[in-house]
């Protein structure tokens, strides 16, 4: 998977040559993550801090001078708490993998899930005209996010750090929004402050036939740093 970032990488790099007006963007951004299911049987238990990064490239697009394809690729550190139960009125214990075995808990035992994803996203990017120094934007689109690493605590039963990557699957999807300013500083460079919400729709979590099918989407909300160049 680090190849693949860093092939990523170079192909937006390679951009800057076709397109003769793709700006770039170093971004930092602080958020917090959590995971949310749709049955009652699983419950979201808390959330989880994280600082994500990577490389933004918006693209100008043929419309007009304010509209851009939107492009990138970014490291995302989250997570989220999660309670299992079980749709077997007799059961007192559900499944879970860890450590490439599997093992049993109590019903209600929170597992905490710590996950980094290699994230791509394709969407569309409008500006405003320049107000002063000042550029205001709003950003939409899809992401492809690809599992790099799982981990996971369970406290009540002294696990910490152990690997839960067959609970979690290696592929998700979702889609984002965005919002903030940017402020030219000198000449393409330009400093960047934004708020980005991020909602998968696709199930994050493997199903087993010892549990209840369920859906457990990732979300993120986070506030953006950058520079443009």
């Amino acid at each position: 998977m680090k190849k693949t970032f860093l092939l990523v990488l170079l192909g937006l790099l390679g951009l800057r040559g076709l397109v003769a007006q793709t700006k770039f963007g170093v971004i930092v951004q602080p958020q917090v993550s959590w995971l949310k299911d749709d049955v009652v049987l699983t419950s979201g238990e808390g959330s989880r801090m994280g600082i994500g990064f990577g490389l933004n490239a918006d693209l100008a697009l043929p419309l007009g001078e304010n509209y851009f394809f939107s492009t990138g690729v970014f490291m995302v550190n989250g997570g989220g708490k999660l309670s299992y139960a079980s749709s077997v009125d007799t059961a007192t214990q559900f499944p879970f993998i860890h450590s490439s075995e599997t093992d049993s808990f109590p019903l209600g035992t929170v597992v905490s899930y710590k996950l980094q994803y290699l994230q791509i996203p394709l969407g569309l990017k409008f500006k405003t005209a320049a107000f002063g120094d000042f550029h205001f934007f709003a950003d939409l689109g899809l992401d492809l996010l690809f599992r790099l690493k799982a981990f996971g605590d369970i406290e009540s039963a002294a696990i910490e750090d152990v690997s839960i990557k067959e609970e979690v699957m290696p592929l998700g999807l979702g889609y984002h929004l965005g919002t903030g300013v940017e402020y030219d500083i000198k000449g393409s460079t330009a400093a960047m402050l934004g708020i980005h919400f991020f909602n998968g729709f696709t199930d994050y979590t493997t199903q087993k036939a010892e549990r209840h099918e369920d859906k457990v989407v990732f979300n993120y909300v986070a506030l953006q740093l950058g520079i443009l160049f």
